[in-house]
Formats: C-alpha cells, sequence, structure tokens
C-alpha cells in the first residue's frame, strides 16, 4: 500500500538531483565527494559549518541552499557515526528519507560515501541506506478516501497552488560500486517486500482480513515460489483439529489453517525449520 518510490543507484560522478544528501564523520570529517563539494563552492560548505556549529557528530544535520558553483540547490549534510553496522545504516536512510520528504522534493540524491569508507563496504552502505529507504517509505493507505489518497501523495498542488506533485518519485544513491550495490539490493529488497506485506496484512482490519481472505492473500506467495496449502474445514475436522475449530466457532467467519514451505536448503539433509502462528476473528 505504499507510493511507488523510484530507487536507483549510480556513480559518484553522475549528476546528482536538486536536492542532495551527503554525509560528514566527526571533526567535520568529509569523504571525497564532499571535500570536491566544498572545494567547488570555495570552501561554502565548510564556512556553513562553523556558522551552525557542525561538527559532524551523529544525527547532527544543516542545510545549505543555493551554495555557489554547485549544481544542486539544495545540499543536506547530515553527522554520521563512522562505525555503524548494517542495521544503523539501515535507520540512517529512514531519517534521510525524512529529511528528504519533508523538502518536498519529487527527486533527490543521496551521495552514498563515508570517510575511509570502500571496496564493497562501499556498495554495502549504499544497499543499507537503500532498505532503509524502503522500509520507512511505507504508508497503509489501501481505505482511505480518494482525496485523503491524493494528498498523501502529493497530487493536490504545493504551496502555490500550481497543481505540481510534491511527492518523491524518485531517489539516485550515488556509490564508488552502483552495479555491486544494485545486485546486492536484489536479496535486501525481496527481505523488504516481506516486511511490508507483513505490515499490510497487520494494518489490514479484522472486518476486513477475516481467515479465508487471509488465506487468499497468503495463496498469492506462490508466485513467489512458495509451496502453499489451505486447510478448510473439512480438511481440519480430518485432521482433528478441534481445539482450532472450537475457537473459530465463536466466529460466523469460517477457520483456515495456512501452511507455507520454502525449499531453499542447497542440502537435502539440512534440518527443517518450523515457525507456528495463529490468528483468530471474532465478530461481535
Amino acid at each position: 500500500m505504499t507510493s511507488q518510490l523510484d530507487i536507483r543507484f549510480a556513480s559518484l560522478s553522475a549528476t546528482a538531483a536538486p536536492t542532495t544528501v551527503v554525509f560528514a564523520g566527526p571533526g567535520l570529517a568529509m569523504p571525497a565527494a564532499v571535500r570536491e563539494l566544498d572545494q567547488k563552492s570555495g570552501g561554502f560548505l565548510t564556512r556553513a559549518a562553523g556558522a551552525a556549529d557542525f561538527t559532524g557528530k551523529a544525527k547532527q544535520s544543516i542545510e545549505v541552499l543555493a551554495a555557489p558553483k554547485l549544481e544542486c540547490s539544495r545540499l543536506l549534510v547530515m553527522g554520521v557515526s563512522p562505525e555503524m553496522d548494517a542495521l544503523e545504516q539501515a535507520h540512517l536512510g529512514g531519517r534521510v528519507l525524512a529529511a528528504i520528504k519533508a523538502r518536498r522534493a519529487e527527486t533527490a540524491s543521496i551521495i552514498a560515501e563515508l570517510p575511509d569508507l570502500s571496496g564493497s563496504a562501499a556498495a554495502e552502505f549504499a544497499c543499507s541506506l537503500a532498505e532503509g529507504v524502503m522500509l520507512r517509505n511505507y504508508e497503509f493507505r489501501r481505505h482511505k478516501s480518494r482525496a485523503s489518497e491524493d494528498a498523501a501523495n502529493g497530487k493536490g498542488g504545493d504551496d502555490n497552488g500550481n497543481g505540481k506533485s510534491t511527492n518523491l518519485q524518485t531517489l539516485t544513491i550515488h556509490t564508488a560500486r552502483p552495479e555491486q550495490a544494485a545486485e546486492m539490493f536484489k536479496a535486501r529488497r525481496a527481505v523488504a517486500d516481506g516486511v511490508i506485506l507483513a505490515r499490510d496484512l497487520v494494518n489490514e482490519p479484522a472486518n476486513v482480513l477475516g481467515p479465508v481472505e487471509f488465506a487468499d492473500r497468503v495463496g498469492e506467495l506462490s508466485k513467489s515460489g512458495l509451496e502453499i496449502e489451505v486447510l478448510d474445514v473439512p480438511a481440519l475436522e480430518k485432521h482433528k483439529m478441534g481445539a482450532l475449530l472450537g475457537v473459530a466457532m465463536g466466529s460466523v467467519r469460517p477457520a483456515r489453517v495456512v501452511i507455507m514451505q520454502w525449499h531453499g536448503a542447497k542440502s537435502k539433509r539440512a534440518k527443517p525449520l518450523c515457525f507456528v502462528g495463529k490468528g483468530v476473528v471474532f465478530d461481535t
């Protein structure tokens, strides 16, 4: 139910969007790409940081507008810790997206470079940022009215009433290894898609998503390679699952059990892993 955000990877030398986010470490340690921007602007970034007492500490940020000789008209400089793990990097991606959306830009760039970050670590950083962006971008709007949905999508026009969309459409993450980051992100995107599906199922009201509807929604995952088996009431009776059927008698909605199997292990000798969960819907 999230508005589609086009996440792309590009080289550090590619032209950045008018709204661009860069990072600096403690002591105002600037990665090469940010130092280049500072030099191109005649030290404007350094002077702006000094004026705002920005030292690059984690969670500090400054906004630099219309820096001379820079293509980007709005530059967000965010302080980061140099010792972030993958989870902290994903959280940073979420904070970056929130900052960008607050600026109501249609396109934006993130320069995914940190001091002393190179090789595969650079691609991993870009990938983690993208994962955090994707998860932070989640919104559940399935049952909102059209007017509310248009407003959420920025279709109601900007503050000047010119009808222009103000919803972020495209985010480009610039990295030293864009091809490697894009390949890595395939697995991360699959995980994020699963998280988003779980959020959608949790957010559906119980009067809309009952056992039958849940089984139908989960059945769609067979397209992804899952083996799906749905046990209806006769099958549950056959398997003598009386306790579950007894609980389901408290609802007008019939019981269902969904069995999902993923045969992804490379070795047939691998031990299976089983997750068991249940959901009950009561109508009043």
